[in-house]
């Protein structure tokens, strides 16, 4: 693993997925992180949490934006949660 990061460690793919086993799981373990979805659910079960990071340049290309990434991202992650919840029911 490389001691620099750059964007491919957040292209999610095999960059990513080793920089959150070797680093993060490590340094911040815990039972929610530990379950590696896409969101957490806390407040007994009430909230969804997403956090998300997006680079993309330029910031407007083909058919969208870095905001409409985001804000599509970060649904997709609550409605995965959503459905999960609604399967473990």
């Amino acid at each position: 693993m490389n001691k620099t990061i750059t964007l491919a460690n957040g292209n999610g793919g095999e960059e990513n997925n080793e920089l959150i086993s070797k680093v993060f799981y490590k340094a911040f373990s815990n039972s929610i992180l530990e379950k590696s979805e896409d969101a957490a659910i806390i407040h007994d079960g009430e909230l969804a949490f997403s956090t998300d990071s997006f680079t993309v340049s330029p910031l407007f290309f083909a058919g969208a934006d870095i905001g409409k990434l985001a804000v599509c991202g970060t649904c997709n992650d609550l409605a995965m949660m959503y459905l999960m919840q609604l399967e473990l029911e």
